[in-house]
């Protein structure tokens, strides 16, 4: 709900840079959070020092002020923390000074602190590039553990039931075939097989269900495909999906087929537009268009109309075509 208010509020402001001539305007327009202090002036992205400008309003409206209690806490969860800078903006009875930062750390502790989550979630939500970065935004989380603060036992327990539920029941139906067989991976092979080999009682929902809570059977939903290795994979190739291609545990489906084929339309804009502008480096282009080819060995196994992205010149090495 908070995201559809989110894209509802700056809607307008949006389809303002989508109609504008300028290619940077039209990037900036993914953005949600964006602010127009003036009609005649383009929206622009919110800048932090902007928000932390209206996060104190949201405070001091909502009476968040700083008590002896908060400060103890956040000597707990902040074991980096500077002393002295903190000492000067942190006073009991004023408005706890928030920042987009803190939201992010936020996060990231409560779910260590209540078990939630493990960092390789956090990571991939947080699009970090390697798990000693997450793990560094969820320290004191452990700590705060420790000290005993209390502990949604009911929330974490359902949270559990919620996953093996969902983890049992999307594995149900690809042996079931109700996807229409439409899968794609190294998984995929091993799964049409068991389709045919094993015993019905053997592909049941409960027989799945045993191995799941058992942890024989782990599924991760990651931005774009399934990964069957759980989270001893930490995930390193979230931000460069290609390089899962060739990994035995990838397992792609028609659902994750369209988040390919939405990546790569909005891939495929923004490699253009950064021609045009004249900012596309060839290391540039070598990343995404390795990005590109691989989605379009997804499109074309998922018949997925699409057009092969072509730069347009020899400017810069070309990727060879994907494998019909």
């Amino acid at each position: 709900k908070a995201i559809e208010l989110a894209e509802a509020i700056s809607r307008y402001m949006r389809i303002q840079l989508l109609e504008d001539d300028d290619p940077m305007s039209v990037h900036n327009s993914s953005c949600l959070w964006l602010g127009q202090g003036r009609k005649s002036q383009k929206p622009i992205i919110r800048q932090d020092n902007n928000m932390r400008t209206h996060f104190f309003k949201i405070c001091k409206k909502a009476g968040a002020l700083i008590t002896d209690d908060d400060l103890d806490e956040f000597k707990i969860i902040n074991p980096n923390r500077e002393p002295n800078k903190a000492d000067e903006r942190l006073k009991v009875g004023n408005v706890w000074p928030l920042t987009t930062h803190q939201l992010r750390r936020t996060f990231a502790v409560f779910s260590k602190r209540h078990n939630l989550c493990h960092d390789i979630a956090i990571k991939q939500q947080f699009k970090h590039l390697d798990l000693p970065t997450t793990e560094w935004y969820g320290e004191g989380g452990l700590a705060s553990k420790i000290k005993a603060l209390q502990i949604d036992t009911e929330l974490q327990s359902f949270l559990n039931d919620v996953i093996q539920e969902s983890t049992t029941q999307k594995i149900h139906e690809w042996y079931k075939g109700w996807d229409s067989g439409q899968l794609m991976g190294h998984m995929a092979g091993s799964i049409n097989k068991n389709r045919i080999s094993l015993h019905k009682k053997y592909k049941s929902w409960d027989a799945i269900n045993e191995h799941v809570k058992a942890g024989r059977l782990t599924l991760v939903g990651t931005l774009h495909s399934y990964c069957m290795a759980g989270y001893e994979c930490q995930m390193h190739k979230v931000s460069s999906p290609a390089n899962c291609m060739s990994c035995e545990n990838q397992l792609i489906d028609k659902e994750k087929a369209e988040n390919w084929n939405k990546r790569y339309q909005w891939v495929c804009k923004q490699v253009t537009d950064m021609e045009a502008i004249g900012s596309l480096t060839s290391s540039m282009y070598s990343h995404f268009i390795t990005q590109i080819r691989a989605a379009e060995k997804v499109l074309h196994k998922f018949q997925i109309p699409f057009t092969r992205f072509e730069i347009g010149n020899d400017k810069y090495e070309q990727i060879p075509n994907y494998e019909g």
